[in-house]
This record gives structure tokens, sequence and C-alpha cells, in this order.
């Protein structure tokens, strides 16, 4: 068979098994019955029962197993340990650089955020520039941020990646990695994800269905 081919049947049953999920949890087509649909009740139940596990300090063994390697194989760098985020995923950020200058502040981080709706994940760095010298009609400083699977400052061998990958791959070795390009460029029409209002009415990535409700596209530029 044709490698190309390959390749696009594998990204294909990719996709077919993420729309597969949304479709379980998000009566896609009828946005406003989200709150009647039993898929949607069974997204807030399952954000219910991380946050009370949270609280209780009673996480899943593989998730407590996957925090404290992180912590551990990125030792002397700061981790974000996002778990609170009212949503599905488990959610986590490795800080790998900071700089300030000529009036720009500039973070690069590593993220993960597993589904909890699906067994998939995803790996991605995200660069994020404040230029505080310029801002909105509010007074926010301007920010850029650009989503990438390579970054060739913070992570020149890209090793820390790597790093990040052996370590899911381990602790969970029946999800799938999904290129973050997939879950943030491809649409959903006629649906609302979890825990956005009906007022907005635009086309979330499949991103926010599955991974996380903390980055949308407008404000955001996705790179290879």
């Amino acid at each position: 068979m044709d490698q190309n081919i390959s390749v696009d049947v594998k990204v294909s049953e990719e996709i077919l098994a993420l729309l597969s999920a949304i479709h379980r949890y998000y009566p896609i087509g009828l946005p406003h019955l989200n709150n009647d649909y039993a898929g949607y009740q069974d997204v807030k139940n399952i954000i219910e029962t991380k946050i009370n596990q949270l609280i209780a300090n009673d996480l899943p063994e593989h998730c407590t197993a996957l925090l404290n390697e992180v912590k551990a194989e990125f030792s002397g760098l700061e981790v974000y340990d996002n778990l609170y985020h009212q949503f599905p995923s488990i959610d986590l950020s490795i800080n790998l650089f900071n700089s300030k200058e000529n009036n720009i502040e500039r973070v690069t981080l590593l993220s993960l955020k597993i589904s909890l709706l699906t067994n998939h994940y995803i790996i991605y760095y995200e660069n994020s520039f404040t230029f505080t010298n310029y801002q909105t009609l509010r007074h926010i400083p301007i920010k850029t941020r650009i989503i990438s699977s390579v970054n060739e400052e913070a992570d020149v061998s890209g090793e820390w990646y790597k790093k990040l990958f052996k370590i899911v791959n381990h602790i969970y070795p029946l999800y799938k990695q999904v290129n973050h390009r997939h879950v943030f460029t491809r649409f959903i029409k006629g649906g609302l994800p979890y825990p956005f209002d009906y007022s907005n009415q635009i086309d979330y990535p499949i991103y926010n269905y599955l991974f996380g409700n903390d980055v949308i596209n407008e404000e955001v530029r996705i790179s290879n």
C-alpha cells in the first residue's frame, strides 16, 4: 500500500474516533438541548468526580503516578498542575522558558492534555508573547500565543517533548497521542462544548469538546 494512503487512513480513523466521542457527549445539531442530553450530563458528572477526588486528595493511581513522575523527571522546572480546571481532562504544563526584554514578556510551556471523554491525549508547546507597551481598548496588554509541536529555542533537540511522551505512554499505554493540529484546526458545526453558553454562536474546534476550554482558536496561531 502506498505510504501516503496509509497515513491518510490512520488520520481518518483518528478523527472518526474523536468525532464519535463528541457525538456521544454532545447533541451536535441541537446545542440548545445540551442540558437535556444524557451525554452532556455525563460530562458534568465526570468533572464533578474529578474535582471531588482532587479535594479529597483521592485521585486515581494512574493520575497520581503521572503527577509524581512528571515532577520528578522535570525537577528544576516549574510544573503546573491544572487539574482544578472545570473540564473533563487531565491538564499539566511545564514552564521551559521565561524572558522579558524590550517590553515583551515571553513564556514557553510544554503542555499535556489527556481527555477523560476518550482515550486520546495531546502534547504541544505554547509560546506566549505579551506586549506590555500595547494595550487593548480595555487597557489589557496585547497577547499572542503560538501552539506547535516543535520549539527550537526552548527545546532544541526535542528532549523535553520526548521525555513527556515517554512518561504518558508508560502510564497510559491504552491511550493514543493525537497531532495537535488535528484538534485545533478541525471545527465542529452545530455544537456547543462545555461550559460555553448558547449566546456565543461560533464553531469550536475538536479541542474544546474533548481536551480543554482554556484555548480558543481566535486567540492563538496554530503552527506545525
